[in-house]
């Protein structure tokens, strides 16, 4: 496997089989002749790669445009469900900040382990993001650095 072909495997916590995983990756790489992307207006290579992944991942990507429905994308994808949106007691602002930590506290408990990364994108204003296994984070990042894709933990977020 290539880096493209193993970061999206390790982004897809291994669901895929492997000619699939070969299949989006080489989707990706003929991004430029793909007519759903024709809507981006001359896009670097960078920005074509970034939305290209993002187009091949629709099915495991997290997607609203507040933290409160990104929430409830993410509880569908767990069994037993995740509990509700956390208000806590006597507070009237839970920021962002404050659920991206009370997330990443609540996935690294469950099954082996997992985070939240959010996923780059200039063209909406939504939050896109992703659930991996926690111990392939660092791997995700170092692969996603690589190929320049902008990925980054929940809990170190600058992106908005």
């Amino acid at each position: 496997m290539d880096q493209l072909e193993t970061l999206i495997d390790l982004l897809t916590c291994g669901d895929l089989e492997p000619d699939e995983v070969r299949e989006r990756a080489a989707n990706v790489r003929n991004a430029a002749e793909d007519p759903n992307l024709d809507w981006l207006d001359e896009p670097s290579d960078d920005e074509l790669m970034q939305v290209a992944v993002q187009f091949q991942l629709t099915d495991f990507l997290a997607e609203g445009d507040k933290v409160d429905e990104l929430h409830e994308f993410i509880a569908e994808t767990f069994e037993p469900p995740f509990p509700e949106y956390p208000h806590p007691p006597g507070t009237r602002d839970f920021s962002p900040d404050d659920y991206f930590r009370w997330l990443d506290d609540y996935l690294a408990t469950r099954g082996p382990g997992y985070e939240l990364l959010l996923w780059g994108n200039q063209y909406d204003e939504n939050l896109y993001a992703i659930v991996v296994r926690r111990a392939d984070t660092d791997r995700i990042l170092e692969l996603a650095a690589g190929l320049s894709l902008v990925v980054e933990r929940s809990t170190s977020r600058s992106m908005t």
